[in-house]
């Protein structure tokens, strides 16, 4: 019993750090897409990696400059409040909010 729940944490664990990794990897793309102006596919490359890791804030604050690119401010002021309460000490996503 006690392998089985060994077993059992150790593949949770490997999950997690493998969504992490993934969830990185979507945010360089999403940031790459945002560099090329492909904005709504840095959109949804920086939303899925938010699924992955809801706390991943650099991936806020970028989705939040792919929302005001798109003209969708709440959305973008939603994102850096999040980022916010992610790292309260983030002065770029301070500014960026205090801009829109």
């Amino acid at each position: 019993m006690k392998k089985f729940l060994l077993l059992i944490c150790i593949t949770i664990f490997t999950i997690n750090v493998i969504e992490a990794q993934s969830a990185k990897k979507l945010l360089r793309i999403g940031n790459k897409q945002l560099k090329e102006n492909q904005i709504q596919e840095a959109q949804a490359s920086l939303t899925h990696a938010i699924k992955l890791d809801a706390n991943l804030v650099e991936a806020y604050a970028s989705r939040a400059d792919a929302y005001t690119r798109l003209g969708k401010k709440d959305e973008a002021i939603a994102d850096l409040d999040m980022a916010n309460k992610l790292d309260v000490k983030n002065a770029e996503a301070w500014l960026k909010n205090g801009n829109l």
